[in-house]
């Protein structure tokens, strides 16, 4: 596997160097990496699936990727570059394997780097690492994050008409939707800047994974976070990730009432003109 903080850290010291000196150098650092950034181009790839983010992890109090990192991978995915609001899909896997900062959970490339995601859905190794054999990174993550996310939405069936040809075999093998596990639903409403009124939903999906062996992991639960926003047609995905029996109870006890006052987005996710002291809203939690 590739050295990913050691690559890092010569883009981050190349920033001053002009962008195409810059791609050339992650193309002869990991020229893997930027294949699979060029094969997810184009109106039908899984860019298309994402949402916004933030660029900005409040636990740690850092900038999560340099932006001389986060600019070389929007270039080549040629996509507009937003430093403050990054497309939540090359945020949360390429640029992720990129990033340096350290959290209170780890470096934030180490659910890719690590296996440990693969086995608790038996799936082959590489599937969701840095160089699968089948698909790419962000294809692969997108197919798992919205066959979970979408389920119940026309977007579903636009995604698998879309990726079931650019993802690996295994994934589209899975029979996702028989998972077990629930929904958690926040919805408010807010008034953007134009005096316009928006309404958001903060939908959490977590899901049971089935080949957790017990008493090796402690992280037994994915969950993956979309948003619905009625100025857009689609649920947009946000981001994806493994947690503990204890975050999930965490999760019931913020549902435990039908109201609530501080629903906002959250893992990162940026929603255009929503309130940054949070909305009062309802919130709903569902079995799945």
């Amino acid at each position: 596997m590739r050295d990913f903080d050691r690559i890092a850290r010569r883009l981050i010291a190349a920033a001053d160097q002009p962008l195409a000196d810059r791609i050339a150098l992650l193309k002869r650092l990991c020229p893997e990496l930027v294949h699979q950034i060029e094969t997810d181009r184009g109106p039908s790839g899984p860019l298309i699936f994402w949402g916004r983010c933030r660029n900005f992890d409040e636990l740690a109090g850092q900038v999560i990727v340099d932006p001389a990192i986060l600019e070389t991978v929007f270039r080549i995915a040629e996509q507009p570059f937003s430093l403050a609001h990054p497309h939540a899909g090359l945020q949360h896997t390429y640029s992720y394997l990129l990033s340096v900062i350290d959290t209170p959970y780890g470096r934030k490339r180490d659910r890719w780097v690590r296996t440990s995601l693969e086995s608790a859905f038996g799936l082959p190794p590489d599937v969701l690492g840095p160089s699968p054999t089948d698909g790419t990174l962000l294809a692969n993550a997108t197919w798992l994050a919205g066959s979970i996310a979408f389920q119940g939405h026309d977007r579903l069936k636009w995604m698998q008409r879309c990726l079931s040809k650019r993802v690996a075999r295994s994934l589209t093998d899975m029979k996702l939707d028989r998972l077990k596990g629930f929904r958690f639903r926040e919805t408010t409403t807010f008034s953007t800047n134009g005096g316009l009124c928006a309404k958001v939903s903060f939908v959490t999906d977590l899901i049971r994974m089935p080949f957790v062996e017990e008493g090796k992991s402690e992280e037994t639960w994915l969950l993956v976070y979309s948003i619905e926003d009625d100025r857009s047609r689609h649920p947009q995905l946000i981001t994806l990730f493994a947690v503990t029996d204890e975050f999930i109870q965490a999760i019931q006890d913020r549902a435990a009432t039908l109201r609530r006052s501080d629903i906002r987005p959250r893992y990162n996710a940026y929603v255009s003109g929503f309130p940054s002291a949070g909305c009062a809203g309802k919130v709903q939690l569902v079995r799945r």
